[in-house]
């Protein structure tokens, strides 16, 4: 057994390790809201240009199909990207015009 095993820890010692273990989990809890909210604006943006494509250029539903199979294909771990999300994209886009 090594000697640092066997010492008895400083007094102090518990009180400070719930707080760094504290401040982790405050730190992974801030980390994943931070990842939601730049999700939310990520797939606001994405339906919003998929509107004013459509709008403006006149590009029919088939440009969803098409973006679908592109982004999977362009990121193949990443999950969200179905025609069926991006249809929600759009939706979150038009009900929420002003989210950005």
């Amino acid at each position: 057994m090594k000697t640092y095993d066997i010492m008895p820890l400083p007094r102090g010692y518990e009180k400070w390790r719930k707080e760094i273990i504290a401040l982790i989990e405050q730190a992974k809890y801030k980390a994943a809201l931070n990842v939601n909210a730049e999700l939310l604006s990520l797939y606001w943006k994405i339906g919003s240009d998929i509107i004013k494509k459509q709008k403006k250029s006149g590009w029919g539903a088939q440009v969803i199909v098409q973006l679908s199979k592109d982004l999977m294909q362009q990121f193949p771990d990443d999950r969200g990207y179905s025609e069926r999300n991006l249809r929600s994209m759009k939706m979150f886009a038009s009900e929420y015009p002003d989210y950005l």
